[in-house]
């Protein structure tokens, strides 16, 4: 290795050592010095600050035990005001020990000089008192009083309730004695239902109308009830053993009624007053039943029925003791009945409604012999021929004369005047008109089917007949609505059958036949049997002609007013007679009512009711309910031939 890169020469360390290592121990002698200061320092510190810690609890602790001193003082210091200033209450119930029922009424007490009642269910309550002890007296009639020492604290903040409740003893009961007597000793009450009620509790009264119970001291309510009497309430106020001698009674009667549609006999609900019962007892049920319980008896009552469309009907009645009157009070429709017949062998003209009340007979004259006939409603008019008057001619014998008769005044009036040509008239439903076959003034030989005012004047003719060539007008029908004339004229062995329409002022000839004979006819229809057998419909409108019977056989056809698509008649079958009518659309046959062992005269309509008639009554029905037919007019015996009808 050259001498360049040779290191250069170390120190030598053991010729320093001595002097290094001695200061380093010096160095070291003072660091321990100087920790040792440290450490005591600490500790010092340490040492002062348990000591502080010590004092600031000493400090807390006395300040925290002077609040609570203080705020313990304030508290017992108000607690002395609230308890020296509150007042308490007291509530509770009072019950009969034997039952645990309520005891109203009853009178709470307190130290003399404070109390209250119970209320209905028992309940009482006071306030304001002072606490302490006090003394509760309880006393109620019929029984014993209770007396109880309570002491009344108040609560912690001052006031308070207290519940105290009492059960009471009921004294030893009474008794109280009686007889229900009634006045002249009506035999048929007995007392085998009747009975008597204290509060709840039920007792027996004797057949002989005596009774014995006990209750307990104190004022009851004794109620008597029993089917026979009118209920009643007494009042005794039991002391003592009590006789009530004898209580009079009021005979009772219960009612029942049913109201009822004349001729239907279906419900009706009308309004009734009854003289001396209250309105609000008269309660008409929709089914048409009224109840009334609890009326006098042997007392007459009248009950005043009204009810919009029905005659207004009064029905009087005397009560029954006990019993439960059934009425059937059947309403008449408003409507009347006009009709003629005989009184000593004369025809007379008769109204009523249409249960036969207020029958009046119009007329008086003995004369007339009515054929035919309307009544017009609207102006209280029955307008009808008599052949009372007799005028000869070659057509017919007699010419039936018009008459009038107003029923406000009843007395017939003759309605033609002129006499000229008079003819054999036909007056049914034309009020200011007629129609008649009359000879023709220019030609003996000739008669005509004219129509003229009841006067004679505006004479119209319809057709004419010329007796040299055989022809003759014979039957004659005018329309319901008076509007149309339906005839037949007759010429050599052939009859023509036709209608004239009054407006239009034409005729057609509906059809002919060898021999046609008029029935009925309604409006524009006509109904009429051909050749004796057939029964047929004409209708003017479209000159349809319609068999309708060609094998059944009846009698008394007609039209139903109601329906025009159906015809009504009779048939016999046995004893009994049977209404029927025919569907003209289908001509399906049916049966409306079987009237058993009736042999019925005729058939009619009026007023929306059927009439029939026998040979000594008058009967209706409505078709919708025909079961139960009416006689109208029972125990009149009329004319057969001279019965007439119309409304």
């Amino acid at each position: 290795m050259n001498s360049n890169n040779s290191l250069p020469p170390l120190p030598d360390l053991n010729s320093q050592l001595p002097e290094t290592v001695q200061s380093l121990k010096n160095i070291e002698n003072k660091a321990i010095e100087k920790s040792s200061q440290l450490v005591e320092e600490k500790q010092n510190t340490d040492k002062a600050n348990k000591e502080s810690k010590k004092l600031n609890k000493k400090k807390l602790f006395y300040v925290t035990f002077t609040l609570f001193l203080f705020v313990l003082i304030v508290f017992l210091v108000l607690l002395v005001t609230l308890l020296n200033k509150g007042t308490v209450g007291i509530k509770g119930k009072v019950v009969d020990s034997s039952n645990q029922t309520p005891i109203p009424n009853a009178i709470i007490t307190i130290d003399v000089d404070t109390g209250t009642f119970t209320n209905e269910s028992g309940f009482y309550e006071i306030n304001n008192l002072k606490s302490g002890n006090v003394k509760i007296i309880v006393q109620a009639p019929g029984y014993k009083s209770v007396t109880k020492n309570v002491s009344l604290t108040l609560g912690l903040l001052g006031g308070g309730v207290s519940v105290v409740n009492f059960e009471l003893e009921p004294l030893e009961k009474f008794e109280i004695t009686g007889k229900i007597v009634f006045e002249n000793q009506i035999e048929s009450i007995t007392f085998t239902d009747a009975k008597i009620l204290v509060g709840e509790k039920e007792f027996a009264i004797s057949s002989n109308g005596e009774f014995k119970i006990n209750v307990p001291i104190g004022t009851k309510e004794i109620a008597f009830s029993g089917s026979q009497f009118i209920d009643f309430v007494i009042e005794v106020d039991a002391k003592e053993n009590v006789n009530l001698g004898e209580l009079e009674i009021q005979p009772a009667s219960n009612i029942k009624a049913y109201f009822v549609d004349y001729i239907t006999n279906s419900p009706l609900k009308p309004n009734v007053e009854i003289t001396n019962i209250p309105k609000e007892k008269i309660v008409v049920k929709d089914d048409g039943n009224l109840e009334i319980d609890e009326i006098e008896a042997f007392k007459d009552y009248t009950l005043e029925i009204t009810l919009d469309g029905y005659l207004t009907k009064s029905f009087q009645f005397t009560s029954e003791i006990g019993e439960v009157n059934l009425f059937t009070i059947k309403l008449t429709p408003v409507g009347k009945k006009a009709f003629w017949s005989s009184v000593n062998r004369k025809v007379e003209l008769f109204v009523s409604n249409y249960d036969g009340t207020d029958l009046t007979q119009v007329t008086n004259s003995g004369y007339l012999n009515p054929i035919g006939g309307f009544y017009d409603l609207a102006n209280n008019t029955y307008y009808f021929q008599s052949d009372h008057e007799k005028f000869r001619n070659e057509i017919r014998r007699y010419a039936f004369l018009p008459y009038k008769i107003d029923l406000n005044n009843p007395q017939p009036k003759r309605l033609v005047s002129n006499f000229d040509n008079l003819g054999y008239i036909f007056a049914d439903f034309l009020k200011d008109k007629y129609v008649q076959i009359a000879e023709d003034p220019t030609n003996d030989k000739k008669w005509n089917l004219e129509i003229i005012n009841f006067d004679g004047s505006d004479k119209k003719i319809i057709d004419s007949a010329n007796l040299n060539n055989n022809e003759l007008i014979e039957e004659v029908l005018i329309s319901s609505n008076a509007n149309i004339v339906f005839y037949v004229k007759k010429q050599n062995e052939t009859q023509k059958l036709l209608s004239y329409d009054i407006d239009k002022n034409s005729s057609r000839i509906l059809t002919e036949a060898n021999k046609i004979r008029l029935i009925d006819t309604n409006n524009e229809k006509v109904l009429f049997r051909m050749n004796d057998s057939e029964l047929k419909i004409a209708n003017v409108n479209n000159f349809e002609i319609k068999t309708i019977q060609p094998v059944i056989t009846g009698f008394d056809y007609q039209f139903d007013r109601t329906d025009p698509s159906l015809i009504l008649f009779l048939s016999q079958k046995g004893a009994d007679t049977l209404v029927n009518y025919i569907e003209i659309s289908n001509l399906q046959l049916n049966t409306l009512i079987t009237l058993n062992n009736k042999v019925v005269e005729d058939l009619y309509y009026e007023n929306g009711y059927y009439f029939y008639r026998t040979k000594d009554e008058l009967f209706m029905f409505d078709r919708n309910k025909p079961i139960d037919d009416v006689s109208v007019f029972k125990g009149i015996t009329y004319d057969n031939r001279n019965f007439q009808y119309d409304i």
